[in-house]
């Protein structure tokens, strides 16, 4: 039923997906990395008396896993 338009009423509206990702590898190194350069740098921030620089990407470690700990909690009261 049309009301008010000037569409055809053959219109058809259709929505269609696929999985095919091109750069699957791509993007699980770019999600594996970050764990890996945090690391290293801790390491390097402690071999090289770069204590607060060691001390800085723990403190970044730590608030980010909390507050995507708190994130989880908070949708989970939510619904």
């Amino acid at each position: 039923m049309l009301i008010a338009t000037n569409t055809d009423p053959e219109f058809v509206f259709a929505y269609y997906s696929w999985e095919n990702y091109q750069n699957e590898l791509a993007s699980t190194l770019t999600c594996f990395m970050w764990p890996v350069v945090m690391i290293g740098g801790i390491i390097w921030g402690f071999a090289t008396k770069r204590r607060s620089f060691a001390y800085g990407i723990i403190s970044a470690f730590t608030l980010a896993l909390a507050g995507f700990f708190l994130l989880i909690f908070a949708l989970a009261t939510a619904f």
